[in-house]
């Protein structure tokens, strides 16, 4: 018969966290300034942008 780590007195590594935010806030941050870039100067992000108002009028979308 084949004993388990835990009766053999082997501790697992745990890794990550319970309920922890996954990523980075650099990345966050990066993304959401590339976001803003694209709809500020991009006359397709200005078209997608215009879809999204349309879309979603009660919604604020923030381009400044």
């Amino acid at each position: 018969m084949h004993a388990s780590p835990a009766a053999l007195g082997v501790r697992r590594q745990a890794y990550g966290t319970s309920c922890g935010k996954i990523g980075n806030v650099h990345l966050e941050w990066a993304f959401s300034e590339a976001a803003v870039l694209f709809l500020a100067r991009n006359p397709e992000g200005k078209k997608v942008l215009a879809r999204l108002e349309k879309k979603h009028p009660k919604h604020f979308y923030a381009t400044e």
